[in-house]
Formats: structure tokens, sequence, C-alpha cells
């Protein structure tokens, strides 16, 4: 929304949450480098067996190895599937949520707009401008339709309010379960990494005998330690995102437009029953 269009000072609002869409943009493309990375290291205890059938041909450490690899993998990737939901990496939903707010707070500034300046006005104002002096019932009909369609945007104003705030609320209690996430899936990496130091001793051996499988704990180093940096960004950036969705969250002081549509909303509920909103 085009503020400074309108005539209006920039909605600090909207900056901040623009902040945290960029915030969840990037834990959403982390979360889906993740689930890709791991479908290529479930590949790594094959090309281990594949490794071991030419170094042990009857069988032996690093065939044990590779199974262990693979079993842990299964259960990492299990643990992962906590950071997805119908099919999708959550951060995209949150992301979605937190669109779904700005789209409901704009159009409530905009609505609150509309009811300052018809409070500006005044109703008793516009129904004149629009009438004429031969027919008395006129404006006073003019008056009660003023007021009755102003009712109807302020109530709908605070309802979309209310819908954003309530978005927000959701990802704030969905992105504070991020850090116990990542966590729990650093625990079963840390059995993941136990089965890597192994095949890492048993490689000095198999080099010693003229073999190796550099290549591969190459590949698996790699994959550790990207892992436990994109868990760790993950984990700053969901702590950012829900001290900053805090503090939007929390209700500031009433705009001009807002105290507006208060009063009118007092206005209507001391009019005659003919004319409440």
């Amino acid at each position: 929304m085009n503020l400074g269009a309108m005539g209006l000072v920039a909605d600090p609002l909207l900056a901040a949450i623009r902040k945290i869409e960029e915030s969840l943009g990037q834990i959403h493309g982390e979360i889906t480098t993740l689930f890709d990375s791991f479908i290529t290291i479930r590949l790594m205890p094959t090309n281990m067996r594949i490794a071991a059938s030419r170094l042990e041909p009857a069988g032996g450490p690093i065939t044990a190895i590779s199974e262990n690899y693979r079993l842990m993998a299964t259960e990492v990737a299990s643990q992962l599937e906590a950071f997805r939901e119908g099919g999708q990496p959550i951060a995209g939903i949150w992301l979605a949520l937190v669109r779904e707010a700005v789209f409901l707070h704009c159009v409530a500034r905009l609505q609150e707009n509309c009811v300052g300046q018809i409070d500006n006005i005044g109703p008793d104002s516009v129904s004149l401008s629009q009438t004429g002096d031969d027919d008395e019932e006129e404006p006073a009909s003019q008056t009660s339709a003023v007021v009755s369609e102003t009712g109807l945007l302020v109530t709908q104003m605070i309802d979309y309010r209310e819908k954003a705030h309530h978005a927000l609320e959701r990802v704030i209690a969905a992105v504070g379960q991020l850090p116990a996430l990542c966590a729990a899936l650093r625990q079963q990496m840390v059995g993941l990494d136990a089965v890597r130091r192994s095949c890492r001793v048993e490689n000095s051996w198999v080099c010693a005998r003229g073999g190796g499988l550099t290549a591969i704990i190459e590949q698996l180093d790699s994959f550790h330690i990207e892992t436990e940096g994109r868990l760790e960004l993950i984990t700053d950036q969901a702590q950012q995102i829900t001290a900053q969705l805090r503090a939007i969250s929390r209700r500031g002081q009433p705009t001009p437009g807002a105290l507006a549509a208060e009063r009118l909303r007092r206005a209507s509920k001391e009019a005659p029953p003919e004319q409440r909103l």
C-alpha cells in the first residue's frame, strides 16, 4: 500500500513486517535446502557399501558403518519431518499467514482513513451537501444512511484488525517452536556424527592398505558442517522473528481514524433504535 501517494505517513508496522517476511523467506530457503541435502546424504551408505565391496569382499567394519549410518540417517530424516506440514516446509505456511496479516492490516488502514475523513466532515454536512432545502425529511434520511454505512465500515475495520492480530499470534506460537525443533534435530545429528567419525577412523586403516573412502568422508564432513550452520541460522532467525512479532502485535496508541471509529460506534449505540448501527 503506497501511503505516500495517499498523503499518509509511513506505517512502521508494515516496515517491521516486511523485515519479518524477509527472515521467514530465508528460513524457508534453509529448510528447503535441508530437505534436499538429506535426500543426497541418504545415498552415502550405498556409496560406502559399494566401496566396502571392493575393500572387504567378505564384509567388515565399513559395511557395518554404512549400515549404521543408513539407520541413523533414516531417524534424522524422520525428525526432519517436523519442519514440514502438508508436504511443504512450515516456514512457507507462516509466510502466507504473515502476508495475510499485512493485507488485512492495509485494508483496515484504508477503512480507518475513510472513517477519519467522515468524522472530520460530519454526517450532517454530508447529508446537507447532497440534498436540497425543499424536503426536510431528506437530510435526516441521508444522515441515518451515512451513520449506518460508517458503522458497517467500522465493524469490518475492527474485524480485519482482529484477524490480522490473530494471524500474527499464530505465527508467534509456531515460530517459537523452531529453536526446539532445531535442538531436537541437532541431538539426532550427534549420533550420525559419531558414525561419521567411526568411518574416518576406519578410513585411516583402509588407506594404509591402498584403498580409501576419502571422497565419501569429505562429502559427509561438508554435509555435517553445512547442516549445523543452517540449524544455527534458523534458530537465530526464529528468535529474532519471535521478538519482532511480539513487539508489533502489541496494541499501540490509537490513531485518529481509530479514535473516530470508536466515537462513531459509541454514538450509534446511543442513537434511537431506528438509527443504530
